[in-house]
């Protein structure tokens, strides 16, 4: 059997990890405040202020995945995967070792890969419907042609 070695973080990505820990779940949040706020007409009101917080928080995701040399998206999977791992009372934050991240990025990778082929399917399934929908209506408008030239030709 081949021993476990326990890798360390890169330690911008250890760093990256540590100041993003509070920041992707508002990210995340403030997405969903966004959404709320488009359709509620008591918080559109709040949609400038929304946006701009949104921006912000963007933008410190943003140079957090610059020196790690990742993207912003990645960055965030990432937050997200070492969250369970690392999370502890503030104060005793233990830095995950890059094993037991990969192991938690390997898993949710597996579930996205499944989310995304049941995506495909469903618009597969949807384009069909769409062509269907479309053949219905060109045939009732050949229906409607026919019997409009009817009632002209009687």
């Amino acid at each position: 059997m081949k021993p476990v070695t326990v890798a360390e973080l890169d330690p911008e990505l250890d760093a990256a990890l540590e100041a993003l820990q509070f920041v992707i779940p508002l990210y995340r949040r403030v997405g969903r405040d966004f959404l709320t706020a488009q359709t509620d007409p008591e918080k559109y009101q709040s949609l400038g202020a929304i946006q701009h917080r949104h921006a912000d928080l963007v933008d410190a995701i943003a140079a957090h995945a610059a020196r790690v040399g990742v993207t912003t998206e990645t960055l965030v999977r990432l937050v997200e995967s070492a969250e369970p791992i690392t999370k502890k009372v503030r104060g005793q934050r233990k830095s995950p070792a890059v094993n037991a991240l990969l192991a938690n990025v390997r898993t949710a990778e597996g579930y996205a890969e499944k989310a995304a082929e049941e995506a495909r399917v469903n618009f597969a399934f949807a384009k069909h419907v769409a062509r269907q929908a479309v053949d219905t209506l060109a045939a009732y408008g050949a229906g409607r042609e026919y019997l409009e030239a009817s009632l002209g030709t009687s």
